[in-house]
């Protein structure tokens, strides 16, 4: 954390920008459980289950010193998406 405070306190530099790019999965879920039919003094319960529809990556790019933020949502995680996002 310090080191990113000690970059963001450098003064903006037009010939050297500050960029921050991160990268991170998410994945695609689905519900499937049901609730549960209720019995005589019980509350309502639900079935704890999830499927998987796959997953997809996410990118964000930023600058702090001028508020530049982008981010895209990718179908694919591959190495070459997350370079063309940088």
């Amino acid at each position: 954390m310090e080191g990113i405070l000690h970059q963001i306190a450098i003064l903006y530099d037009p010939r050297r920008p500050l960029f921050s790019c991160d990268e991170w999965p998410c994945f695609l879920l689905e519900e499937a459980g049901a609730s549960i039919p209720l019995s005589p003094g019980k509350a309502m319960r639900y079935h704890d289950e999830d499927h998987k529809n796959g997953s997809c990556g996410m990118c964000l790019a930023f600058a702090p010193h001028t508020s530049l933020r982008y981010g895209e949502v990718r179908g694919r995680r591959t190495a070459l998406d997350d370079a063309a996002c940088m």
